[in-house]
């Protein structure tokens, strides 16, 4: 895939998601109930969250660093990471939250610019400096998870929320 396609698409994705966002008042937004327990302000810290996680996994690659969940996320299940995520990042403000949000995602913005073309189509991980999830297959598969395909799991959800208000208001 063309580096300048997938950029194009997660920009697309995010005006998107950031239009569904907007639709929803600052009290709302903190309310849990959006995806079970998570209120939309905790949706938009996970999203920013693995952003972020997949911005410093690049930019740490390019400058020849070894990649790092952490310990305490290291060879967990996915339901199980996004849990303790969830714990770290839910006592934020939602001011904070969206600050975050939008920093994570010029950070994956500007470490996915930072690319070749050719690294960016990369099957071996940048050498072997990305963690093993990214190792055998395009570089580039590996961030649809992790940025425009992370709205797109969550926008009908979204879209489901904003239909069921507007049809509480009726």
């Amino acid at each position: 895939m063309d580096k300048q396609t997938f950029l194009d698409t997660l920009h697309g994705e995010r005006a998107q998601w950031d239009a569904q966002v907007a639709q929803v008042d600052e009290e709302r937004m903190t309310q849990p109930g959006f995806a079970g327990k998570w209120s939309l302000k905790d949706v938009i810290a996970h999203i920013a969250v693995y952003e972020e996680w997949t911005a410093n996994e690049i930019q740490r690659a390019l400058r020849g660093e070894q990649p790092e969940w952490g310990p305490e996320l290291t060879g967990v299940s996915d339901d199980e990471r996004n849990a303790r995520l969830y714990e770290q990042q839910r006592g934020r403000t939602l001011a904070d939250t969206l600050a975050f949000s939008r920093r994570a995602y010029q950070q994956l913005v500007e470490a996915i610019q930072a690319l070749s073309n050719e690294e960016f189509n990369s099957t071996d991980g940048l050498g072997g400096r990305l963690h093993s999830f990214w190792v055998g297959r395009p570089l580039w598969k590996g961030l649809v998870g992790n940025a425009y395909q992370h709205y797109r799991e969550h926008s009908p959800d979204l879209k489901a929320w904003l239909d069921g208000q507007a049809e509480v208001g009726k």
